[in-house]
């Protein structure tokens, strides 16, 4: 049997129900905007490439909330005006208008703006995210942003003698971790009889084989369990008649690395949320019938709203997750 008074007490045959996402950016910036019917804010994600133009992913974020997500034609560059950071985005949404943005940074990024990021209600129902950031300025006046062929106004954001920023956020070293809502299809191979290391758990999922592999084993029954792939997960729990009680699963580029996102469940029904070792979200989880997962956040306030429900269902030979956020 599962031991539900030592963390998360999966269903018998599940290894790990969360899908999770962790990226890495070398640049963030967005800026927040008034007067545009459909949108309030732009946001983009940039990876440096030596000799190259950055690599860019950006978001569209309306006002209800939902967004717009765009990877391809973006032309991107990054360089300094002066001391100040700036990146210039030219890109077109999907219906084919023209987007353009021309950040300022209004000072060199500096740590104390760093930090937990408060994302609102953006995507309120797609995913519980965690960020961090390095390094962050404000945006300075001379900031741009057009849609459509139209300029639109950013707020102030903070003024003082001799300074004015922006509603928006320039940043070095950003990181962004995912609960991302959705459904989710895992068909078992293999499933270890004995938790001894070696053995592993075989699922076929979207079309690719991934194996969670005993790394650890001890007598008692606790297990460290590695997924392969590029993005591996490191789930520490116990293994007792099957059934798996979690202790902890951490996402990362590198098993060895510290980055990445982190949950992690204790004894009395409390769990944390963290990204790059910095602990962003805590609460309280609840496993009901057996099979039905609750994440219910406490703190920080901007988090209470974004419930993860999670249905662990065994349809024929397959289980399937469905996950929710934000559904109350």
């Amino acid at each position: 049997m599962a031991i539900p008074g030592e963390g998360l007490a999966l269903p018998q045959g599940v290894v790990q129900p969360f899908d999770l996402a962790y990226m890495q950016d070398d640049l963030h910036v967005i800026a927040y905007f008034a007067g545009d019917p459909r949108f309030a804010a732009v946001e983009a994600m940039l990876r440096r490439r030596p000799g190259r133009a950055p690599e860019a992913r950006v978001i569209l974020t309306r006002h209800d909330n939902t967004q717009i997500r765009c990877t391809e034609g973006i032309e991107a560059q990054e360089g300094l005006d002066g001391n100040r950071p700036r990146v210039r985005l030219n890109f077109r949404m999907p219906t084919g208008q023209p987007i353009g943005l021309d950040f300022r940074a209004a000072t060199p990024p500096n740590p104390v703006r760093g930090g937990l990021t408060d994302p609102g209600a953006h995507a309120g129902h797609d995913y519980l995210p965690l960020q961090w950031r390095g390094a962050s300025a404000l945006a300075a006046p001379d900031t741009r942003v057009w849609i459509d062929g139209h300029e639109r106004t950013m707020p102030v954001a903070l003024a003082m003698p001799h300074f004015i920023g922006l509603n928006g956020l320039y940043t070095q070293s950003h990181a962004l971790g995912l609960i991302r809502a959705g459904s989710v299809t895992a068909d078992p191979l293999d499933m270890p009889e004995r938790a001894v290391a070696g053995a592993a758990w075989r699922f076929a999922r979207a079309g690719a084989e991934i194996s969670y592999r005993i790394v650890r084993a001890e007598a008692d029954g606790r297990v460290v369990i590695l997924s392969d792939g590029p993005e591996p997960e490191v789930i520490q729990g116990r293994l007792a008649d099957g059934r798996l009680t979690v202790r902890s699963i951490r996402k990362s580029p590198d098993a060895a690395s510290a980055a990445g996102i982190a949950l992690r469940f204790d004894a009395d029904g409390g769990f944390t949320a963290a990204i790059d070792g910095h602990v962003a979200v805590d609460g309280r989880f609840h496993m009901t019938d057996g099979h039905r997962l609750r994440l219910q956040p406490s703190a920080p306030a901007w988090a209470l709203a974004r419930t993860v429900s999670i249905a662990c269902r065994r349809e024929g030979e397959s289980f399937r997750f469905l996950t929710g956020v934000g559904e109350g």
